[in-house]
């Protein structure tokens, strides 16, 4: 899934008139380098959830075939429903297996087919480590926004996640999500989230940002109600319980959230494209 349906208020006024997915990033839209990503990664299935200007975005992309993929759209109407609630309308066209949610808004060379909930082998931040690296196409990803209904009571007991948490990961529980993290940037210094080898905790010091990267099982969303709402409360709760992963990718990544942000990056992969491949 990639969310697409928010109206981008940091990056108006570009966006009163155009849905922050169709930003051109060095010529393209920001969303067609995350189709361009899924379909490099086999993932060929993909949903859209729109909201602000939907009709544009599905004017551009169509039924997805032009960039290898098939796309369906999950339409929120005039008010986007946020990350959770935008997840969870659309969890019907995204069945019943784990998925993908990348955010439109970021651009990354994260390794789309390295992403899974089980870290198998200790494959999951090396293989997406070295695919970056290795990786010379332009990636990215694209997270379609979804927030949490009613699921504020998530926080309580996220406090004390630190002991806690650590003690719940070890235990072997289920895992119902795993989502990619990142060096802090300038613009968010103090992060989202800690990591204890793979286990995502609370904690004051030494977190990382979440990408807007990350796979869910629809189990995720249990006790959610139609309606608008984030996806941090219900974040908060798998950590408590111990059932959050997550991967700490050091490749290319970016929120692309202000004008200043969006030429900088523009500029800096028209200079990558200028010196070439290596």
């Amino acid at each position: 899934m990639v969310l697409a349906a928010g109206r981008g208020e940091r990056l108006r006024p570009i966006t009163d008139t155009l849905p922050k997915p169709l930003v051109a990033v060095a010529g393209r839209p920001l969303i067609v380098y995350h189709l361009d990503a899924l379909a490099r990664a086999g993932i060929q299935d993909v949903v859209i959830n729109l909201s602000w200007l939907g009709e544009r975005i599905k004017e551009a992309l169509g039924d997805g075939r032009d960039h290898g993929v098939r796309i369906r759209y999950s339409e929120e109407g005039p008010g986007a429903l946020e990350t959770g609630g935008g997840i969870f309308k659309a969890l019907p066209l995204l069945g019943p297996e784990p998925f993908l949610v990348v955010n439109g808004d970021v651009w990354t060379d994260i390794d789309l087919g390295s992403v899974a909930l089980e870290d198998t082998g200790g494959a999951g931040a090396a293989s997406i480590e070295a695919a970056a690296l290795a990786r010379t196409d332009v990636a990215n990803a694209g997270v379609a926004k979804a927030g949490v209904a009613k699921a504020g009571a998530a926080k309580a007991g996220a406090a004390k996640a630190g002991a806690a948490n650590a003690d719940a990961g070890k235990s072997g529980g289920t895992v119902d999500a795993r989502i990619v993290l990142v060096p802090n940037p300038p613009h968010h210094a103090r992060g989202d989230y800690g990591l204890d080898g793979d286990l995502v905790v609370t904690r004051d010091v030494d977190r990382f940002t979440y990408s807007g990267v990350g796979i869910y099982r629809p189990e995720f969303f249990a006790g959610c109600t139609p309606g608008k709402f984030p996806l941090a409360p219900l974040l908060n709760r798998a950590i408590a319980a111990g059932r959050l992963r997550g991967t700490l990718h050091r490749g290319q990544w970016c929120d692309v959230g202000s004008p200043a942000r969006l030429a900088d990056l523009d500029q800096r992969i028209r200079s990558r494209q200028a010196l070439g491949p290596p």
